[in-house]
C-alpha cells in the first residue's frame, strides 16, 4: 500500500493586507519543493514497476528461450563430435 500523500502545507497570514515573514515565505517555498519531490518519487516508482513487469513479461522469456537454443546447439555439436573427427 502507497504511503499516504497529503498536500503541501502553506503558511498564510491571518490577515491578507500583512506581507508574508521572509521566514514564511522559505517555509511555503520548502513545502512546494517537498511536494514537487515527492510527486517525481511516485512518477518514478510507478516507471520503476512497469519496467519491473515489462521486464518479467518480455525479457525473461527471452532469456530462457535463448539458454535453451545454447543448449540444443551444444548437445547438436555434441553428437556431431561423436560420429565426425573435428579438426583444429
Amino acid at each position: 500500500m502507497p504511503p499516504l500523500r497529503l498536500p503541501a502545507l502553506v503558511m498564510t497570514p491571518a490577515q491578507t493586507d500583512t506581507p508574508l515573514s521572509p521566514e514564511q515565505k522559505t517555509f511555503n517555498r520548502l513545502s512546494q519543493q517537498i511536494a514537487k519531490v515527492r510527486q517525481q518519487m511516485g512518477d518514478w516508482e510507478s516507471a520503476m514497476e512497469a519496467t519491473r513487469q515489462r521486464v518479467l513479461k518480455e525479457l525473461l522469456p527471452l532469456r530462457d528461450q535463448h539458454l535453451q537454443l545454447r543448449i540444443q546447439l551444444l548437445a547438436q555439436m555434441d553428437t556431431i563430435s561423436l560420429t565426425q573427427k573435428l579438426g583444429k
